[in-house]
């Protein structure tokens, strides 16, 4: 920390002028400095409207653009696609000092994070006190040292309560999804709910209300911090969060074991539902945001043939020729009768399962299966048969 303590001396003595905002921005644009850190144009953006993939997460869809805020006419970068899928919130809705930030995987909220940060900008553009080479050289082996610094993650919290008939007639009713299966894959009924706020506080965003209920997903730990999922069925207004959570994660993994067959979906509903059959799947973090090389490997080590199996919309279609194309993934959806294709009324699996019941479900799955028996015929059989069971 010698060299903030440096730079305060300084600016005490009257050497430099404090290193504010205003003196950041008194000499730089904002548009120049956000472009800087993210890699991407703002004028060109900003005035044609088009969107860019988010640079600050792994994104193949590109639903980012630039706007200025009404509130306070802040130039800012959003993300539309990733804004219900985790992360921290500065992803999807980035200022000029988030993305910075974001980049040197810094905390904006912290003072001492923050002059970082000012200081950072300063360096990368040569400004104040570094007008100076030898004080450039100097900052970066410092911020080299501050390398290890994690952002850490929103601290969610639930008191989970016992499952009710109105959770079985979702769950069992409409999907075939029993107890055992939501047991297996760690889905708690939510009594209460808990969030982290930016000033590190505890605020309880929720209370069990039979008209809205709550599921939570557990994901594990990270740095000692539960990884949850908290899913709200119910809403549909746009001013509701359907979907909270402290970090985007792949569902599905702790449960895979091998077999001949897997799935790569998009939702846990859809892994859980297709669980019913005997079937295993793992669910993406997003539509937008593709399995890493490493979780790719696991599935193909794990089964001997992986379809993926998402919406046929942009999101789902965008992704499935991602995965068909990087990964030789062959891709399954329920289409919706666009460009000659059959309509099965549906969207995906578990939404399926709903309209037309286990029969006609497990008649899908096994026509799918015929399809590709032929590559399936020196393999393991043991899906196939499973099936017969039903």
């Amino acid at each position: 920390m010698m060299l903030l303590f440096m730079l305060i001396y300084m600016e005490k003595r009257g050497i430099y002028p404090k290193l504010t905002k205003d003196y950041i921005f008194e000499r730089l644009d904002p548009e120049k400095i956000m472009a800087f850190y993210t890699g991407v144009p703002v004028i060109a953006h900003y005035f044609t409207g088009n969107t860019f993939c988010n640079p600050f997460r792994k994104d193949i869809t590109p639903t980012c653009n630039y706007y200025y805020s009404t509130i306070d006419d802040k130039l800012r970068m959003r993300d539309y696609s990733g804004m219900s899928h985790g992360h921290d919130d500065r992803i999807f809705n980035a200022d000029i000092f988030d993305a910075v930030a974001l980049r040197h995987n810094l905390n904006t909220s912290d003072k001492n994070s923050f002059k970082l940060i000012l200081n950072i900008i300063a360096k990368d553009f040569k400004i104040h006190i570094y007008e100076d080479a030898n004080e450039i050289v100097n900052f970066d082996k410092f911020l080299s040292s501050q390398r290890s610094i994690k952002t850490k993650l929103k601290i969610i919290k639930i008191a989970p309560r016992k499952w009710n008939r109105n959770d079985e007639q979702y769950w069992y009713g409409k999907y075939g999804i029993s107890s055992d299966i939501l047991k297996k894959h760690k889905v708690y009924a939510v009594e209460q709910l808990w969030v982290e706020d930016r000033n590190s506080l505890l605020n309880r965003t929720y209370v069990y209300n039979r008209n809205d209920p709550a599921y939570a997903y557990y994901g594990g730990k990270e740095n000692g911090i539960d990884i949850w999922k908290i899913y709200f069925p119910f809403r549909r207004h746009k001013s509701q969060s359907k979907v909270i959570t402290n970090k985007a994660f792949m569902q599905g993994f702790d449960t895979i074991v091998p077999a001949s067959v897997g799935l790569i979906t998009k939702s846990n509903k859809d892994v859980m539902a297709i669980d019913v059959f005997n079937i295993q799947s793992v669910s993406l973090a997003s539509e937008s945001i593709p399995p890493s090389h490493d979780q790719i490997f696991t599935l193909k080590y794990t089964f001997d043939f992986v379809f993926s199996l998402l919406d046929f919309d942009r999101a789902g279609i965008r992704m499935a020729l991602y995965l068909k194309r990087q990964h030789g993934i062959e891709p399954l959806m329920f289409t919706r009768g666009w460009f000659g294709s059959i309509d099965y009324g549906s969207k995906d699996f578990s939404d399926f399962r709903e309209n037309y019941g286990r029969d006609k479900t497990l008649e899908i799955i096994k026509e799918t299966f015929d399809k590709y028996a032929e590559c399936f015929e020196y393999s393991n059989k043991l899906i196939y048969n499973s099936w017969q069971m039903y």
